[in-house]
């Protein structure tokens, strides 16, 4: 039984420019929290953006699945794609 999971992430909004063709994937172990995920995330952004500096927004924003937002506490257990869904202004 595998002790690692895939997670595949997905780019929205303001941070839609840090999608490449390939999609982001990160392997990373069963039981992972989110908030290492956005860490995990923010390490892989930067070796292919040496530039980026958007920790803010990448922290501010929530992530979620195909079906709901995900809480901060979320443990993943198995392989997901999940999006970034950064905070929107305007109307």
């Amino acid at each position: 039984m595998s002790k690692s999971i895939t997670l595949t992430i997905q780019f929205f909004g303001a941070l839609r420019k840090y999608a490449t063709d390939k999609p982001l994937c990160l392997v990373l172990p069963k039981q992972t929290l989110l908030s290492d995920v956005r860490l995990a995330i923010i390490d892989q952004v930067k070796i292919v953006f040496s530039d980026f500096n958007e920790d803010g927004l990448l922290n501010d924003s929530v992530f979620a699945d195909d079906t709901q937002i995900l809480p901060e506490d979320k443990k993943f257990e198995a392989d997901a794609v999940i999006s970034i869904l950064p905070p929107v202004c305007g109307g």
